[in-house]
């Protein structure tokens, strides 16, 4: 081969436009991306050398020994299970972008991981899929029927009511007893097409409701609405509600998240945390 292709090729890896680095997962994201969330100590680390789009990347293998397990099936407390992660290796002169996994390992270590995978194959959530436990488990669970709830630490839930739902409040609020998240279970499943049409139809009959999406979940095991209401023409602060109903075990449960417009956005992440279990 010439050698000038070569050179060329090498110039435009080195001027190619910096990528930057991928920003880490904050609490909520590692709740919701991760499949399995364990704690348990490094008893063996394997690496090798693979290719990658550029240059290598050392992919290593950590194999734990599980002490306690916070979300997930499959990976029980005293057993052992592998991970992998990524860092990347040899890259052109200049190049920035995705590094893989930060922090360190070493054997003996003791921490908290955030798994992707399942049926023995599993991964650190990239770029940061591990903590110390040094730092209190950034969450609290609690059992709805057989629903897991994941919400976070600084939240908030009443007792249960009568009919087994539970409402859960964020530590602030710039409008307090409005925006809340409620777990419901609302009985058998029966034919969740039909719920579906008539939770649409009751929504239009509203002259001050409008529905801002719907999606249908994996596998036709339940549905998402959302939509925002005004209680009157001009009046604020207006409503979004974000509702998510699925199945488990024969019933049906809903997650609503419902919240003023100005709060939407920040009280999201967490809706999609709690709701992860449907």
């Amino acid at each position: 081969m010439p050698l000038f292709p070569l050179v060329a090729i090498l110039l435009v890896l080195s001027l190619s436009p910096a990528q930057a680095a991928l920003p880490p997962l904050d609490d909520t994201q590692r709740v919701v991306l991760a499949s399995h969330i364990v704690e348990g100590q490094v008893t063996a680390i394997d690496r090798r050398e693979a290719l990658d789009r550029i240059g290598t990347r050392t992919i290593h293998t950590l194999t734990l020994q599980v002490f306690r397990v916070l979300k997930g099936e499959g990976i029980a407390a005293g057993k052992t299970v592998q991970t992998e992660f990524w860092r990347a290796a040899r890259r052109p002169e200049g190049w920035v972008g995705d590094g893989g996994q930060r922090g360190g390992f070493v054997v003996g270590a003791r921490l908290r991981f955030y798994l992707a995978g399942g049926e023995g194959h599993y991964r650190l959530l990239n770029p940061n899929g591990s903590e110390t436990l040094d730092r209190p488990p950034p969450f609290q669970t609690l059992k709805v029927g057989d629903l897991t709830v994941f919400y976070p630490a600084d939240w908030s839930a009443d007792d249960p009511k009568s009919s087994g739902a539970i409402d859960l409040w964020p530590p602030e609020s710039s409008t307090p007893g409005m925006s809340f998240i409620a777990v419901e279970p609302l009985g058998p499943c029966g034919d969740l097409d039909a719920r579906r049409v008539a939770l649409l139809a009751e929504i239009a009959t509203y002259l001050n409701s409008e529905l801002i999406a719907e999606r249908a979940l994996r596998r036709g095991e339940g549905f998402e609405l959302q939509y925002r209401w005004i209680d009157a023409p001009g009046q604020t602060p207006s409503f979004h509600n974000w509702e998510r109903y699925g199945c488990r075990s024969g019933r049906l449960y809903r997650v609503r998240l419902n919240s003023v417009d100005g709060e939407f956005e920040r009280l999201r992440g967490v809706a999609w945390a709690v709701m992860e279990g449907l």
